[in-house]
């Protein structure tokens, strides 16, 4: 049985494709290309738009928020990472 649909759940769904072409943007330029900073780049909004997916999901469904956090904790890291890495290379 289909629930009726609702704004928040739209847009909850247009996140969840939106963090998923930044992340294929993303990997693009970090290996096909290997510009670091344009990764790095990448990497500010595609952090943003999971943490608007992970606060909208909170107010949706608390199952789907907590499977996310895992890799919200890790996106933190992986954000210190990306700077690092390129600070580290002078390409």
């Amino acid at each position: 049985m289909l629930l009726p649909g609702s704004l928040a759940r739209s847009i909850a769904i247009v996140l969840l494709g939106t963090v998923m072409f930044i992340n294929a943007l993303w990997d693009y330029f970090f290996f096909r290309t290997r510009n670091l900073l344009h990764a790095y780049l990448i990497g500010l909004p595609y952090s943003a738009l999971a943490t608007a997916l992970f606060i909208l999901l909170v107010r949706l469904d608390a199952i789907a928020a907590w499977c996310l956090l895992p890799y919200m904790i890790y996106l933190f890291y992986a954000s210190v990472w990306g700077y690092r890495i390129w600070k580290l290379n002078p390409n």
